[in-house]
C-alpha cells in the first residue's frame, strides 16, 4: 500500500512539474503568455491609454492634419514602436525587439524578424522603442542602456554605448543627423543631442516663443518619437495627437501640428513630404494602421 501511495505521489509530482514547466514556457515564449502577464492583468488596473484630442493640448496649434492615407500591417507585425521611411520603403521595429522591412506597394511581403531569437519574448517585451538609420545599419534604442545595431536584414550585429547620463533612461525616440543622434527620453521635455564620435550628450532645448506665449514644461508633452528631415526635427507626442516642428540647429519651434482623431503615436518618420505615424497597442486592442499625412508646405 505504501509503495502504491508513493507511486501516485511521484506521478502527481511529475504531472505538476510538467504543468508548471508548460505554464512557464507559455508565459515566457508566446504572445498569448505575454498577453496574460501584461494585458489581461491590466484589465483590473487603471488604463494607461490617453483619450485626448489635439484641441485638449495646452498649446496653440498652427496647422491641422485631417486626411490621412492609412495602410494596414500584416497580421504578424504587432505593437509597432519605431519607423524609418525612405520613399515607399519602410522599416518597422516592434515592442518585441523585431525589425521588419516592407514596401507600401505590397506591405504583405515582408522580411526581417527577431533581433534576439534566443531571448524569451516576455523579456523582450517593451525593450525597443525606436529605430533610425545610421550609415548602412539600423540603430535601435529603448531600455537596453545601449544603441542596438542591426544590419539591412534585421540581424543583430552589435551595440554602441550610450552616454553615461542616458544609460538608465528609457529612450522613446531617436533620429540621425550628420553624426548626431537626437534622442527623446521618457518623462522629459528636453531632447538629448548625442555626438556619436565623441560620445558627448547635451540637452537640446526647444524654444516655443515664436508660436506660443504659454509655459511649456516637463509635464506638458510626453515625446514618443522624433524624425529629422532637411534641417528640421519632427517630434510627436504620446499624450496628445500633436507634432512639433523645430529648427534642428537652434531648437526654435516653427510649427505645432494637431492631428484629428484619438490616437497614441509611437514614433514618426518623414520622407518625400510625407509624415508616417505608427501607433502602439495592447494585444487585446484592435491593430491600428500606420497613418500617412502630407507634411505642411515649408514657409
Amino acid at each position: 500500500m505504501r509503495n502504491l501511495v508513493s507511486s501516485r505521489r511521484s506521478v502527481l509530482a511529475l504531472v505538476l512539474s510538467f504543468l508548471l514547466f508548460s505554464l512557464a514556457a507559455v508565459l515566457m515564449f508566446t504572445r498569448f503568455g505575454v498577453f496574460l502577464v501584461f494585458d489581461f492583468a491590466s484589465l483590473w488596473r487603471e488604463t494607461d491609454n490617453f483619450n485626448t484630442l489635439y484641441t485638449d493640448a495646452p498649446i496653440e496649434i498652427t496647422h491641422v492634419l485631417d486626411r490621412s492615407e492609412d495602410f494596414e500591417l500584416p497580421r504578424h507585425i504587432e505593437q509597432v514602436s519605431g519607423i524609418i521611411a525612405r520613399g515607399d520603403d519602410v522599416v518597422l521595429s516592434t515592442d518585441q525587439a523585431e525589425v521588419f522591412f516592407l514596401n507600401l506597394a505590397d506591405p504583405q511581403m515582408t522580411s526581417g524578424g527577431n533581433l534576439f531569437p534566443y531571448t524569451p519574448l516576455l523579456l523582450r517585451q517593451g525593450s525597443i522603442e525606436s529605430i533610425t538609420q545610421v550609415g548602412d545599419e539600423n540603430w535601435l534604442a529603448g531600455e537596453y542602456g545601449v544603441f542596438v545595431r542591426a544590419d539591412q536584414t534585421g540581424k543583430f550585429v552589435g551595440t554602441h554605448p550610450l552616454p553615461d547620463a542616458l544609460q538608465s533612461a528609457e529612450i522613446t525616440g531617436i533620429t540621425w543627423m550628420d553624426g548626431i543622434i537626437f534622442v527623446t527620453v521618457d518623462n522629459t521635455m528636453a531632447l538629448a543631442r548625442v555626438d556619436i564620435q565623441t560620445g558627448e550628450s547635451t540637452a537640446f532645448l526647444l524654444d516655443f516663443s515664436l508660436i506660443s506665449d504659454q509655459i511649456i514644461d516637463n509635464t506638458t508633452f510626453l515625446w514618443s518619437g522624433v524624425a529629422y528631415d532637411s534641417g528640421r526635427l519632427y517630434i510627436v507626442a504620446e499624450n496628445y495627437p500633436v507634432i512639433i516642428i523645430a529648427n534642428a540647429i537652434t531648437g526654435q519651434v516653427i510649427e505645432t501640428i494637431g492631428i484629428t482623431g484619438y490616437q497614441e503615436y509611437s514614433d514618426i518618420a518623414v520622407s518625400n513630404g510625407r509624415i508616417f505615424l505608427p501607433s502602439d497597442h495592447n494585444y487585446f486592442d484592435a491593430r491600428p494602421p500606420v497613418r500617412i499625412f502630407r507634411a505642411p508646405a515649408r514657409s
